[in-house]
């Protein structure tokens, strides 16, 4: 991530033109939808995307360190093609659900497995409490969740003020 405090033109400057390639591409697939039920993904803004949707962030944020991950659907061509490279070995990764506010949202569970085994455990050293009324609370249950994990990780919470939203 990128702590900035840059301006709309200096973000302009350095990612415009992927944010005018997303654009495009993602009006092109809309438009598609219409015709076409099930189009295969805008293979276009796949770099765009990674360049430029998941790299800025507020530098009032900077405290949380943050690292992201960008999981982005492949076409059935590229994992066609990642099985031809690798073999079998390349699996999808099931799409599971979890409510709220009465309605599903998908999520794909990409360290499903790799926190329990000692072996495999994620360096995880900090965690950060985000803002939020219960703060506090959400301390402890982190607390209490590590300890029956066996990680070894500070706990802290984020400065920056709950602001109701």
């Amino acid at each position: 991530m990128v702590y900035s405090d840059a301006s709309e033109k200096e973000i302009q400057q350095e990612i415009g033109h992927h944010l005018k390639t997303l654009k495009q591409g993602f009006a092109e697939f809309l438009a598609t939808l219409q015709s076409e039920p099930n189009p295969e993904p805008p293979e276009k803004t796949y770099s765009p995307l990674l360049a430029a949707a998941c790299r800025y962030k507020h530098w009032g944020f900077k405290e949380e360190k943050e690292f992201r991950i960008v999981a982005v659907p492949s076409s059935s061509e590229a994992v066609n093609e990642l099985r031809r490279q690798r073999g079998d070995s390349v699996k999808e990764k099931p799409k599971e659900h979890f409510m709220r506010s009465c309605t599903a949202v998908p999520y794909i569970n990409l360290f499903e497995g790799l926190t329990y085994s000692p072996a495999k455990r994620l360096p995880i050293r900090r965690i950060l409490i985000g803002p939020h009324p219960e703060k506090e609370k959400r301390k402890t249950e982190i607390q209490i969740l590590l300890n029956q994990l066996g990680i070894r990780a500070e706990v802290s919470m984020s400065e920056i003020p709950y602001l109701g939203q």
